[in-house]
């Protein structure tokens, strides 16, 4: 990654090897310029990674990121009914957040292979609990 952001977009990063304790401390005091971490979503749902950028997670708290127009937006989520009411609604999020300077950039999503038999019919596979890794701040 290192080489990659140094590359690309010209950006000096200078890695600081350190223990777990120190990351977890470091990243609760908000004193890191940048992180690189990991998240499985819960379920099958957008709403399992916009929950990231709101400003009550834990992750945004620790990035010091806070949109109110977002947050507003994701509470009326939560009561939204109707697939393409709710399908809007991430859209008009998706909006906010790509306007904003948003504080989680994903690099990376993991994948799987599935050997099924031809005759299976009507299996679902979901991304659910595949990690995605992405840069905070």
């Amino acid at each position: 990654m290192q080489s990659i952001l140094s590359k690309n977009l010209g950006i000096k990063v200078n890695v600081a090897p350190v223990d777990n304790k120190r990351i977890w401390a470091s990243m609760n005091e908000g004193t890191f310029d940048l992180s690189w971490a990991a998240y499985a979503a819960d379920y099958d749902s957008p709403y399992s990674y916009l929950t990231l950028i709101y400003s009550g997670h834990l992750l945004a708290r620790r990035t010091g990121y806070g949109n109110k127009e977002f947050d507003s937006l994701f509470d009326t989520i939560k009561s939204t009914s109707g697939k393409d009411n709710i399908l809007r609604k991430y859209h008009e999020a998706e909006k906010i957040l790509m306007a904003d300077t948003v504080p989680v950039v994903p690099v990376k999503i993991t994948r799987a292979a599935y050997l099924t038999n031809p005759k299976l019919k009507g299996a679902v596979f979901s991304f659910v609990n595949f990690s995605l890794t992405c840069l905070c701040r």
